[in-house]
C-alpha cells in the first residue's frame, strides 16, 4: 500500500491526475476550430458527448507530431557528444525514426536494425 502523504513530488492541493499541458492556447482554439469543421464535413457531429473535446485533441496531437520543425537538430546532436579516448568505431544499432508522411499527413515508424 502507498502513503500518498510521504511521496515527495506530490502537490497537497492537488486531488488526484492533473495533466499540464504545454501548448500555446490561441494556436489550440484555433486548430480546434478547423478539425471540428473538418468533422462536420466528414458528416460526424462535433456537438455529441463522445467528440466534445475530439477538435482539441486533434489539434493537440498535431501539434505534438510536428514538434519536430521546433528543435534544433545540431542542438540535440551536439549534447550527446562526449570526449572518450576511443578510436575504435561504434555502432549504433536498433534506431527507431518517427516522422510525417507531408502528402498524407500520417505518422510513420522507421526502424533500422
Amino acid at each position: 500500500m502507498t502513503d500518498h502523504d510521504n511521496i515527495p513530488d506530490r502537490d497537497a492541493g492537488i486531488n488526484g491526475y492533473q495533466k499540464i499541458d504545454r501548448y500555446n492556447p490561441e494556436l489550440i482554439k484555433n486548430l480546434s476550430a478547423h478539425y471540428h469543421e473538418v468533422l462536420k464535413e466528414l458528416g460526424e457531429n462535433p456537438e455529441r458527448e463522445g467528440l466534445l473535446k475530439t477538435p482539441e485533441r486533434m489539434a493537440k496531437a498535431m501539434l505534438y507530431l510536428t514538434h519536430g520543425y521546433d528543435l534544433n537538430a545540431k542542438d540535440i546532436l551536439t549534447s550527446a557528444m562526449f570526449k572518450e579516448e576511443y578510436s575504435q568505431m561504434v555502432i549504433v544499432k536498433d534506431i527507431e525514426v518517427y516522422s510525417m508522411c507531408e502528402h498524407h499527413m500520417l505518422p510513420f515508424l522507421a526502424r533500422h536494425t
